[in-house]
C-alpha cells in the first residue's frame, strides 16, 4: 500500500499555482497535466528530495471524506498522494462530534440505508485496525445511541418513522418509553417534556481530534 500524505509545504514549494488551485483557479489555467495530474507528480516532502514520485490518484483534502478515499484506494493497490495542511487546520471533519451514527438515515432511500447499515457493522474492525496502525486508540465507542423525543405527539412521530426504518434493514432500533429510558440511563434527570426515545444499540462516535491526528 503507497499512501503519501502531502502537508502545507506543498504551498510553499509551489507558490502561486498552490494558491491558485485553492481559489478555484484564478488566473490562467493550467492543464492537467501542468498541475500534476493524470498521473500526478508530487516532491517527496518526507525526505525533501528533488526526486519525483508517481502517484495515480491525488486526493485534495485530508478530512473524514478524502482520508477514506484515499485509504480505499490505497488498499486497493493505487499510488495515492494526499494533498492537506498541517494538524493545525480547521477543518469540519475535526470540529464535530464524531457520530457513528444510523438513525434517521435512508429514509425513502433504501440504498443508502443499506450503506449505513453496513457502514455500521465496518467501524469495530476498522477502528481497531487503525488504532493498531497509529499506535493509539481513535476513540470508537459503540455503546448504543438515543433520539430524545418531547411530547406523546412526537414520540407517536418517531414510532412511525422507526416503523419505516425497519422495513430498509434497521432491526436493531427500537423505541423505549420514558420508564424503560429512565432504566436504561438510570441517574440522568429527564425534563418533564421527554415521553421516551429511539434507541439503536449499535450507535456510538470516534473521537475525530484523534482519528485525524
Amino acid at each position: 500500500m503507497h499512501f503519501a500524505f502531502l502537508d502545507s509545504a506543498l504551498n510553499r514549494r509551489f507558490g502561486a499555482d498552490a494558491q491558485g488551485l485553492r481559489r478555484g483557479g484564478q488566473g490562467k489555467k493550467k492543464s492537467q497535466q501542468e498541475l500534476g495530474f493524470m498521473p500526478c507528480r508530487m516532491p517527496r516532502i518526507a525526505s525533501r528530495s528533488q526526486a519525483m514520485d508517481v502517484f495515480d490518484i491525488a486526493v485534495i483534502g485530508g478530512g473524514m471524506l478524502g482520508s477514506a478515499i484515499g485509504w480505499g484506494c490505497a488498499e486497493r493497490g493505487a499510488r495515492v498522494a494526499m494533498l492537506d495542511g498541517g494538524d493545525v487546520e480547521l477543518r469540519a471533519a475535526r470540529g464535530n462530534f464524531g457520530l457513528v451514527w444510523s438513525q434517521g438515515k435512508g429514509m425513502g432511500m433504501p440504498a443508502y440505508a443499506a450503506w449505513t447499515q453496513g457502514s455500521l457493522a465496518a467501524w469495530p474492525a476498522l477502528a481497531e485496525r487503525i488504532s493498531g496502525l497509529a499506535g493509539r486508540d481513535v476513540g470508537y465507542r459503540g455503546h448504543g445511541g438515543v433520539v430524545f423525543c418531547l411530547g406523546h405527539a412526537e414520540l407517536k412521530a418517531r414510532r412511525d418513522e422507526v416503523r419505516r426504518l425497519h422495513n430498509l434493514g434497521a432491526n436493531r432500533l427500537r423505541m423505549l418509553d420514558r420508564d424503560e429510558l429512565m432504566e436504561l440511563m438510570p441517574g440522568c434527570p429527564l425534563g418533564e417534556e421527554v415521553a421516551g426515545a429511539s434507541y439503536e444499540p449499535s450507535d456510538g462516535h470516534a473521537d475525530p481530534l484523534t482519528l485525524l491526528r
